[in-house]
């Protein structure tokens, strides 16, 4: 019952997305009067005709970012949910933990702390609105061999007893370029995968690597279960068409705590970039 339940809501936030971008694109052609669009021979129309009569066709391949890509944005949500969902942006995260103001308590050349405090609402219709919950984000810059690392430490602080299971996430963003040579890629237990590898890493550690700018990547997070990788891409048109153009990689490290065992939880997640010799 609960799988048909979330499939109903999935099915229920697909139609409200496409139905919100419709209204989008149909907003963006009423800025051309519709009898300017005709007033010329065929050959001399306005490109927008083109995109009239095409841009339905994109529907099924078109996700709109939820909120902007930034890395280490907390993600609290249904641990039913998986990669499949995290890569159609449908794990019906928290929305204030994820994309509100965190309040800056310090900083420095070496660090900073973040803070923000509010109560859960997770999952859609059936948020969790009587948990209230402090995060704080610790942020440490240094060097490391022939590099450098970045390290976010995260507390969370039941002030009111948590009353279902959750998920925690951790997000990185990795803007990678030429995602099928053969010099970049993901390090995984089934072998090197090209950067549009989409699926799920166990953890704690995830490598890539950039031949070409020289580059490599860990990613540590100590207790994780997962991490979950989906590329990220925009539609270009080409000579040719409309073609799928990647951005870049999503990577969500993924913790299952158990909170019935106290009041905080610890975790961390640690970027190392080191210049390949």
């Amino acid at each position: 019952m609960g799988a048909l339940n979330s499939a109903v809501r999935i099915r229920h936030d697909l139609h409200f997305r496409l139905t919100e971008a419709r209204k989008r694109t149909d907003d963006l052609f009423k800025i051309v009067r519709e009898e300017a669009m005709y007033d010329r021979p065929i050959a001399e129309r306005h490109r927008i005709i083109f995109y009239v009569g095409h841009v339905e066709s994109l529907d099924r391949f078109l996700i709109y970012d939820r909120w902007a890509r930034n890395a280490f944005r907390l993600f609290l949500f249904d641990p039913a949910k998986g990669p499949a969902e995290y890569e159609a942006l449908l794990l019906q995260e928290d929305p204030g933990f994820a994309a509100g103001t965190f309040s800056v308590e310090e900083s420095s050349a070496r660090g900073a702390e973040l803070v923000r405090e509010g109560y859960l609402m997770f999952g859609g219709a059936n948020s969790d609105s009587t948990t209230e919950l402090s995060v704080t984000k610790q942020f440490s810059f240094g060097p490391a061999p022939r590099g450098c690392e970045i390290a976010c430490e995260l507390r969370l602080k039941f002030k009111s007893s948590l009353q279902r299971p959750m998920a925690l996430g951790l997000e990185s963003v990795a803007n990678f370029l030429a995602p099928g040579a053969a010099d970049r890629f993901f390090e995984t237990p089934d072998g090197k995968q090209d950067l549009r590898f989409t699926g799920s890493v166990p953890g704690p550690t995830l490598r890539m690597e950039d031949g070409w700018q020289r580059v490599k990547i860990a990613l540590h997070a100590p207790g994780a279960q997962h991490f979950w990788v989906a590329p990220i891409e925009t539609v270009s048109e080409s000579e040719e068409g409309f073609e799928r153009v990647y951005q870049g990689s999503q990577i969500l490290a993924v913790w299952y705590p158990d909170f019935a065992g106290g009041s905080t939880w610890l975790g961390r997640l640690v970027w190392r970039v080191e210049h390949l010799e």
